[in-house]
């Protein structure tokens, strides 16, 4: 029974002790794992997978969709508009009448105008035959007629002249009334202007002292209110300024059309005085024809006046020939700009509608003067628009500009080379005006097997990368090819589906294989503990 008791005690005291050693190594292997985590570069790192991509070089830019020509639309001669069938944005086909035109009174008053010159015409030959024959009653009725027309004629030029003259006149008034309005304006800007930079002033210093507290608040606020108003005074006078301008402009324009008018007058009344004295001379040789020299003279002078005449009833065709009823659309294309109104006069040669013709999509940017030597034609773009965040387009460039101009931007001069770029394949998404992202490839390599460039880690001449297979982070010494903008090309020393560190600088202390080194760890520390 004794020796039963002994052994169990025996028993207990074992399992006690070995309660107490796996108790121990259970909080060493706590304490271990508390403080000497080993090293996971799955945590650790992150990572970029080995594959074929491309390798690019860029220059990026921004643009905007044009058209790839634009049509002006204008009359030869002025004329009413009487209804305008189109609007900005519209699309039009070929053929589709744009404006239409109330041109029946001009037409009307130049077909009485030919009409009363072949009769002149007529009577002007039959002058000629009348020429060789003695001068009777009705002959001599008939001078005076011409005689009595062709003082109506002169009477009535010079009544339209009288008038242009006064009208002249108030128009001039009008002239110097706004020419004087500018100059008091140009007076009240100047003092406004003081007034201004005195404001500005006072209010620096009002800063001044309010910054080092030395001026409340309120009176500080004032000057600024004081400036506030002064320059509003100032944009006043400004505005004022601006409309007598307007007025002085519009005036000035009437007394032009007044000088034309009068000139055209003029040349009408130069003409009724000619032909007042050919009715005169006409009637002076019919009343004395014994003079055979007189009645040559007479008869050519006949001829050539008739001549005048079909010359021009010769340039009143052509006036009625600029005349037409509608304006249509030359091409296919979309209204970009409508500068008429229904009823308004469209002036000769004036743009009265913009049709963008869109054969081609076309995309214009400019590019700095820095970038501008890294293009040529024919280079390949990237072209999105924000519009269409999942579409990219393709295009290229077909033309540079063979100069470069200076851009005024609020950071100062900018020089840029304006580009054109020919776009594919659009599927019409992409409409005139867009704004548009451009990445233009000036290098690329298609297809290579590439990493990222700061994936790798240099060390004097030699370029490597930090694989890990799972277990064990090795340095790879690799050979680069071509360097992009963003990934570089590798000729050899990795391959496709290699994982590589992404933050190589932190991982060049780390290479080995993690597991076997922690166990290693865990060796060590066991050892000094027990």
């Amino acid at each position: 029974m004794r020796i039963q008791n002994k052994a169990l005690k025996i028993t207990i005291r074992i399992l006690i002790i070995l309660l107490i050693t796996a108790s121990a190594l259970a909080i060493a292997g706590y304490t271990f794992l508390s403080r000497y985590k080993p090293f996971d570069p799955e945590t650790a790192f992150t990572f970029h997978t080995v594959s074929y991509d491309d390798v690019t070089k860029s220059v990026l830019t921004t643009g905007h969709i044009k058209p790839s020509e634009t049509i002006y639309v204008s009359v030869e001669t002025a004329q009413k508009v009487s209804q305008v069938l189109v609007k900005e944005g519209d699309p039009v086909k070929q053929g589709d009448v744009l404006i239409t035109y109330d041109v029946a009174k001009d037409r009307q008053d130049i077909e009485r105008k030919i009409a009363t010159a072949r009769l002149n015409i007529e009577n002007g030959r039959l002058n000629l035959n009348a020429l060789t024959l003695p001068a009777e009653g009705n002959e001599l009725l008939q001078y005076s007629g011409e005689i009595t027309a062709a003082e109506y004629n002169v009477s009535q030029a010079d009544n339209t002249i009288n008038s242009l003259d006064n009208k002249a006149s108030q128009a001039q008034k009008q002239v110097d009334q706004a020419q004087r309005q500018i100059e008091q304006q140009q007076n009240i800007i100047d003092q406004q202007q003081q007034a201004v930079d005195r404001a500005s002033d006072e209010a620096e210093r009002a800063k001044a002292l309010y910054d080092v507290e030395a001026l409340p608040w309120v009176t500080y606020d004032e000057t600024l209110k004081a400036l506030e108003a002064a320059q509003l005074q100032l944009n006043a006078a400004q505005l004022q300024k601006s409309g007598a301008e307007t007025a002085l402009e519009s005036a000035m324009l009437t007394l032009d059309e007044l000088a034309i008018s009068r000139e055209s007058a003029l040349k009408t009344l130069e003409t009724g005085q000619k032909q007042l004295g050919d009715a005169q001379e006409a009637l002076n040789n019919a009343l004395n024809r014994a003079s055979t020299d007189a009645v040559s003279i007479k008869y050519k002078q006949q001829e050539i006046g008739i001549q005048l005449i079909e010359q021009q009833i010769t340039q009143y065709e052509v006036d009625l020939a600029l005349y037409t009823d509608q304006s249509v659309a030359s091409a296919d294309g979309i209204i970009s700009k409508v500068n008429i109104k229904d009823g308004a006069t469209a002036s000769k040669g004036a743009s009265l509608i913009e049709l963008d013709v869109v054969n081609e999509t076309l995309a214009e940017a400019e590019v700095t003067e820095f970038d501008a030597p890294l293009l040529s034609l024919g280079m390949d773009a990237d072209i999105v628009t924000s519009g269409l965040p999942d579409s990219v387009f393709k295009g290229t460039i077909t033309k540079i500009a063979a100069g470069a101009i200076t851009k005024e931007k609020a950071s100062g001069d900018e020089v840029v080379v304006p580009v054109r770029f020919t776009l594919v394949d659009t599927q019409h998404k992409l409409k005139v005006g867009y704004s548009v992202d451009i990445e233009i490839y000036t290098e690329r390599r298609d297809n290579v097997l590439c990493v990222p460039a700061q994936t790798l880690f240099a060390e004097g001449d030699t370029q490597s990368v930090f694989v890990y297979d799972g277990e064990t982070l090795a340095k790879a010494p690799v050979t680069v090819g071509f360097y992009g903008d963003a990934n570089v090309e590798i000729i050899n020393g990795v391959a496709p589906s290699d994982r590589i560190v992404t933050n190589p600088s932190g991982a060049a202390s780390r290479t080995g294989n993690w597991f076997t080194d922690g166990l290693d760890t865990v060796y060590g520390f066991l050892k000094q503990r027990f």
